[in-house]
Parts: C-alpha cells; structure tokens; sequence
C-alpha cells in the first residue's frame, strides 16, 4: 500500500510538468517553427542568380541569404507593406544576427543587420523571421544592399519564394 501511494505520488510530480509544458505547447505551436530552404529552392535561387529570397507565409516574413553574400559588414534590408492593413511584430524578431530598426515611415520597414562576422551564420536557416498580424502577399522585401569589408557596397538580387513554391508544389 505505501509503494502504491509513494508510486503515484511520483507520477503526480512528473505529470504536472508534463502538462504545463504541453499547454505551453499548444497555446504557443510557433515555439517549435523551424525555418529551413529545401535544397531545390537553394539551387532554384542559384540557377536564377538571387543572392537574397523570402516567403511571407503564415503570417511570417522569412528571409534568406545566399551562401555567395560573404565577407559582410552589415545587411540592410527594406520591406515595403500595406501599412493600413498589416503591421509587425518588432519585439518579436528571430534573427542570426544583431539589427537594429533604422526606420518605420509610411508604407516601408528598414532593418540592419550587424555583427556577420562574429557570428557562424547557417545559409541554410533564415536570416531573420518577422511576425505581422494579417495573412496577405502585400509584403514584400523592396531592397536590400550588402555593405562588405571591402568598402564595397552591392545591391541585392532579391525574389519571393512563394511564386516559386506555387509554380513547383
């Protein structure tokens, strides 16, 4: 009787966790997102010679960096949106990086990206992820200019992976 009672006891304790940490998972299913490119979509973006890609699906903007953007100083990027109808999360940024918010006016969002070199930065995950609050394709990354160490700076070849994905799925 007492091995019972000291048996359920621990499955009391162990579950409790358990059960918060479930709830926390349902109530939160972005805390298990992963954002990864397929390797079709990398040598799709090669062969197209785009150096930076993004998807706004799921009310998440997702970008990515080609692996031949290298020796970077920093990264700017403009996101241009329907400002009457879609507005961001800007507390809530997953990026590889550190940014900083340069700017929110009318219509655009421009986001530096700092620090590439002390950073092991992944091509393969995404550079940044951005919350925004309506599912709608009036987003779309307008520009981004690579600054290198070599004191050069480069404009970016930027496209939407989701013509991409609806064209090949």
């Amino acid at each position: 009787m007492r091995k019972k009672v000291k048996t359920n006891i621990i499955l009391f304790v162990v579950a409790i966790p358990i059960a918060i940490w479930l709830f926390f998972l349902l109530e939160s299913p972005n805390f298990l997102w992963a954002s990864v490119i397929s390797l079709r979509e990398q040598e799709a973006m090669k062969e197209n010679k785009r150096d930076l890609w993004y998807t706004n699906e799921w009310n998440v903007l997702d970008v990515f960096l080609d692996d031949k953007v290298e020796n970077l100083d920093y990264l700017t990027v403009s996101i241009a949106y329907d400002k009457e109808n879609v507005s961001f999360d800007l507390d809530d940024i997953d990026a590889q990086t550190e940014y900083k918010i340069l700017s929110n006016d009318d219509w655009n969002l421009l986001i530096q990206f700092n620090n590439f070199s002390n950073k092991n930065f992944d091509y393969k995950n995404s550079l940044f992820m951005l919350k925004f609050s309506w599912e709608t394709q009036n987003i779309l990354v307008s520009q981004a200019t690579a600054s290198l160490f070599t004191w050069n700076d480069r404009f970016l070849a930027v496209w939407s992976l989701n013509q991409y994905r609806q064209a090949h799925d």
